[in-house]
């Protein structure tokens, strides 16, 4: 890649867990954060935060290039079910999600389950 700037630019990456991350913002042990979308709205709407940059704006596929102005997530089957068809056909199913808190990994599938009228 290269040196984009100089001097480089430096600085200190901190893992945190969730609950973590919100105690380090509060105090002021944070300057900037890399997360994901549901991360990012939780702390926006907490703390006022505010978008700096974006990994990816658009997307080309086959020659075709599409603008990734929305988010989505996946609700996945195992290519053997044949049980599992439709977001209703998932009711009393044990299903698994990355976290509540991971916006394309849970809330957009819970949202989805919800209006199907599941519980």
């Amino acid at each position: 890649a290269g040196q984009k700037f100089d001097p480089p630019i430096e600085f200190i990456v901190v893992p945190y867990e969730f609950s973590e991350l919100f105690t380090a913002i509060e105090n002021g042990e944070v300057d900037f954060v890399y997360s994901n979308p549901g991360v990012f709205s939780c702390i926006g709407v907490q703390f006022g935060a505010t978008p700096l940059a974006t990994v990816v704006k658009s997307l080309e596929v086959r020659n075709r290039i599409f603008d990734m102005d929305v988010a989505g997530g996946v609700i996945a089957v195992r290519y053997d079910n044949v049980q599992i068809n439709t977001i209703t056909d998932l009711k009393d199913k044990i299903i698994a999600a990355g976290g509540i808190v991971d916006l394309m990994g849970g809330q957009l599938q819970m949202n989805e389950m919800v209006q199907a009228g599941l519980s």
